[in-house]
C-alpha cells in the first residue's frame, strides 16, 4: 500500500525561485516569513475556533491559503480554503478536523522549508 504524500511534497522552491528572479535574499525572506507567520495564523485560528469567531478563522484561513500558493503548496491551500468554507457555514466540528489537520501538515513543511533554507544558493 503506497503511502499518502505529504503536504512537504509539494513545495516547489524552483518555481519561488523564478517568481522573484532567482533573488536569493528574496527567497529567503519568504521562507523564513512564512516560517515565522504561519504558527501566528494557525494560533488566531484556534482562538477563533475556540470563540466560534468566523471573520477570525476565515480571515486566517484566506491569508494562510494565499501564502501558501507562494510555494506551491496546493493541497494544502485546498485544506486552508476547505477550512475557510466550513468556518463561513459554522461546522465548526469540521473547522476543528481541518485546522488538526493543517497544523500537523505545517509542521512538515517547516521541517521541509527548515532543511532546505541553509542550501538555497546551492538548489540553483
Amino acid at each position: 500500500m503506497a503511502s499518502q504524500p505529504s503536504a512537504a511534497d509539494e513545495i516547489d522552491l524552483k518555481g519561488l525561485a523564478e517568481l522573484v528572479s532567482y533573488d536569493l535574499e528574496v527567497m529567503r525572506d519568504l521562507v523564513e516569513t512564512f516560517l515565522s507567520d504561519t504558527p501566528t495564523l494557525l494560533t488566531a485560528m484556534a482562538v477563533g475556533l475556540a470563540q466560534h469567531s468566523q471573520p477570525e478563522v476565515v480571515r486566517n484561513a484566506h491569508t494562510l491559503k494565499s501564502s501558501s500558493r507562494l510555494f506551491r503548496l496546493e493541497q494544502f491551500a485546498h485544506q486552508c480554503q476547505a477550512l475557510e468554507t466550513a468556518a463561513t457555514a459554522a461546522d465548526w466540528a469540521l473547522v476543528t478536523a481541518l485546522l488538526r489537520r493543517l497544523n500537523q501538515d505545517y509542521q512538515a513543511i517547516a521541517t521541509s522549508l527548515t532543511d532546505q533554507l541553509p542550501n538555497l544558493e546551492s538548489m540553483f
